[in-house]
């Protein structure tokens, strides 16, 4: 007797039983390969573990100062998402959809509000003009190993032995470990290791592929530069933008933060892949310029030292795979004018399942994640020592202007002896050749530049 399983084609009694021992086979294999990866909170530290080691870090160093900043939603100011709990939906003004709006900070009657560690590095031994660096951690909830990367990095900003550990681990110069202290002694640093406090603590409550805030709003897609704009693979569960741009207290914060702080350098920190990226994010190419161009070469030196050429390098709009608006690192480079404005995807399994997400931006066992933290601390002190050096345009502006300032204070600490008449004549004169020369490089910059940019966009 036959019996027709598959279309078309008969098989006798006998061949059932192989039949559903296959499809059994079948079926156990893809509920494996399916089986979800879970956070393991013995490898990572919570977000109150977190907040608490980092506690314990600046407590134990002299140089290093914490605050902790308090904002709510400007919802009087403009239409914001309705604050609500549990899992009610809001309309999209951007286009009438309707997005989860899964958990919310407040009380019942009050806005959004959110809180946001900032720690300061400084050693109290700089003088102007100071080199500053505003380094953002966490910025999605799903992230969390760019929260443990931004505790061992506080952790050797405050212990030179340490740097130079990390980076002997790959193969760094010594000389490089001894300029770095002399760069950082200069340097003040501004870190945060979790910008986006509500939406980790989503993902800790069993929402792995949270990336949002706590009201569902994108803070990588709350800025104001391109704002709201959708591609055609738009999906407002992953990167919903909010009502207007600003609308959330993350953005707001790290917004204010910037613009009173005027750092020459911001890195974003990021999972889901390994890349680095310069501006743009909102489109294809790439802004070139000399301070772009200049980072770009340390771009692709970092990705020689510690990703094996493994990195990708380049605009976020073409590298990433997809074109992302409002975005913070687009905002810093036009808006705030920061000079050197770079993201960093330090980690990510692209094989993983697309509801495996934990698998997917975090590496799983303490092995691996071990790895990809000294890879990155590492990284992130070769950058401080490339751009903030001698290497890049930034770092040569600095140290030029330093020159110039000590120059001056020479000239000034002389004026009492008896020669004083012909030093007070000296001060205008160095000062009118330093300048004289700085406007000759500005000039001749210009020209390289408008050069460069009329060769790399033919």
């Amino acid at each position: 007797m036959a019996f027709l399983l598959l279309p078309g084609i008969p098989l006798q009694r006998g061949s059932v039983a192989a039949v559903v021992l296959a499809l059994s086979l079948f079926v156990t294999t893809y509920v494996q390969t399916k089986e979800l990866a879970l956070p393991d909170f013995t490898v990572y530290h919570t977000l109150e573990a977190t907040l608490s080691t980092v506690d314990h870090i600046v407590d134990a160093s002299r140089h290093l100062f914490i605050e902790t900043l308090t904002r709510q939603a400007p919802d009087a100011e403009g239409p914001g998402v309705e604050e609500t709990h549990g899992t009610p939906t809001a309309s999209d003004s951007l286009g009438g959809e309707s997005i989860e709006i899964s958990e919310s900070t407040g009380s019942d009657s009050g806005p959004y509000k959110t809180s946001m560690a900032v720690v300061t590095y400084d050693e109290g031994k700089a003088v102007e003009p100071t080199s500053r660096v505003l380094i953002n951690f966490g910025e999605h909830g799903r992230e969390v190993i760019t929260t443990e990367v931004s505790m061992a990095f506080l952790s050797a900003l405050a212990s030179p032995g340490a740097r130079a550990s990390i980076l002997s681990k790959f193969d760094v110069p010594a000389y490089v470990s001894s300029e770095l202290t002399d760069i950082l002694s200069r340097t003040i640093i501004k870190v945060i290791p979790v910008e986006n406090t509500n939406g980790r603590r989503m993902v800790e409550h069993g929402k792995l592929c949270e990336r949002k805030n706590g009201r569902g709003v994108d803070p990588n897609r709350n800025w104001g530069v391109d704002w709201g704009k959708k591609e055609a693979d738009y999906d407002p569960n992953e990167e919903y933008p909010g009502k207007f741009p600003f609308s959330e207290p993350e953005a707001l914060l790290l917004r204010d933060t910037a613009t009173r702080f005027k750092p020459d350098m911001f890195l974003n920190i990021h999972s889901g892949m390994e890349a680095m990226f310069v501006p743009w994010d909102h489109r294809l190419d790439i802004d070139y310029g000399v301070n772009v161009n200049a980072t770009l070469d340390m771009l692709h030196e970092i990705n020689s030292k510690f990703c094996g050429e493994q990195c990708a390098v380049g605009s976020g709009g073409k590298e990433v795979g997809y074109l992302a608006h409002g975005t913070v690192t687009d905002y810093m480079h036009e808006v705030v004018g920061v000079p050197i404005s770079s993201t960093w995807e330090i980690y990510g399994d692209l094989h993983a399942d697309f509801e495996d997400c934990w698998r997917m931006f975090n590496p799983i066992g303490v092995e691996e994640k071990d790895v990809v933290v000294d890879q990155w601390v590492g990284s992130l002190f070769y950058a401080l020592w490339y751009a903030l050096g001698e290497r890049h345009p930034v770092g040569r502006g600095k140290r030029g202007q330093e020159r110039l300032d000590e120059s001056l204070r020479v000239v000034e600490g002389r004026r009492g002896d008896g020669m004083a008449a012909v030093y007070a004549l000296l001060v205008p004169v160095v000062a009118a050749i330093a300048l004289g020369t700085r406007s000759g490089m500005r000039a001749r910059r210009r020209r390289r530049e408008r050069g460069a940019d009329n060769t790399l966009r033919v």
